[in-house]
């Protein structure tokens, strides 16, 4: 198992990762596909900093859990989401977009968006706008989650 403070680590990382390309490197490329790059970069780091709560649960007497995403997702609501009152909607909603992808037959750019089109006629779409906003809520759940492990010193980035 690893320490809180390297899965945080880790998780920080990723967040930095996807905050730069969405703000200095897309800006320059405009390709639509780095999008998901971004997006996938998203999900580690919300994966990332999920598991480092979990672990640091573990310390407090959580019991051992797998380490799928499912899994992770799944402890995560039930041991840690009402006593922070904190919710997995913003990584459900990348998990979505990451597995969607998988899963589609077809994907494509257009009009500075990329699209995600599933075998059910069902469509994601990824744009510049709703990477601001994931990579804002993002920035508030690690924030959160800073506060929670501040116990366990693991300082803000």
């Amino acid at each position: 198992m690893r320490t809180p403070q390297e899965a945080f680590e880790k998780a920080r990382l990723h967040l930095r990762n996807a905050d730069h390309m969405l703000t200095m490197t897309y800006p320059l490329v405009k390709d639509p596909k780095m999008l998901m790059a971004i997006a996938d970069n998203l999900f580690k780091a919300n994966m990332e900093a999920t598991q480092a709560l979990l672990y640091h649960e573990r310390t407090q007497g959580l019991p051992p859990f797998h380490e799928s995403p499912d899994m992770i997702i799944h402890t995560f609501q039930t041991s840690c989401s009402k006593k922070y009152n904190m919710t997995t909607d913003l990584i459900s909603e990348l998990q979505d977009i990451t597995s969607a992808r998988k899963s589609a037959p077809m994907e494509f750019a257009r009009k500075g968006m990329f699209i995600i089109a599933a075998q059910d006629y069902t469509m994601k779409t990824l744009s510049e706008q709703k990477l601001k906003e994931l990579v804002s809520r993002s920035k508030q759940f690690f924030s959160q989650i800073t506060q929670i492990l501040s116990n366990g010193n693991i300082r803000s980035a």
